[in-house]
């Protein structure tokens, strides 16, 4: 029979393992599920920064390049965990695409507003979102409908 200092012994090493092993895997999931972007533990961007990184990676008013930045970081964290050695089925168990997916409405709200915010500050009213017309474009004979760019 093992003594008891030999038990404490083992369970305290047992516990160190797992609080590591635990704080690796936070780490890992927060380093491939950032929501804006940066890195675990790297500076934030300023309010204006993340707002032109917004509109240079052209998510303002455009759904497929939204649809596309949540595929791009599902991919990336997917890959990155398996990199990591994180088995398929727990990366499965994590919903990565509804968690980016989430993130992606919370951002692109934040940054609308923040886009309203700044535009109204300027003293420049918006362009007004319209909603998409599967007309526009046809011509029925004689009205002259805009074309979509």
């Amino acid at each position: 029979m093992a003594s008891a200092a030999g038990i404490i012994d083992f369970m305290e090493e047992s516990i160190d393992e797992l609080a590591e092993w635990m704080a690796d895997q936070v780490e890992m999931v927060t380093d491939a599920i950032a929501p804006d972007g940066r890195p675990f533990g790297m500076e934030h961007l300023s309010e204006e920064e993340q707002i032109e990184k917004y509109l240079a990676e052209g998510l303002h008013d455009n759904t497929e390049a939204c649809l596309n930045w949540i595929r791009t970081r599902v991919q990336g964290a997917q890959q990155r965990l398996l990199e990591r050695g994180v088995p398929q089925e727990a990366i499965a168990s994590y919903h990565l695409y509804d968690l980016y997916q989430k993130a992606a409405l919370a951002m692109s709200a934040k940054y609308e507003r923040l886009i309203r915010e700044r535009e109204e500050k300027r003293s420049v009213t918006p362009e007004p979102i319209t909603a998409f017309d599967p007309m526009m474009g046809v011509d029925d004979g004689g009205t002259s409908y805009p074309t979509i760019a």
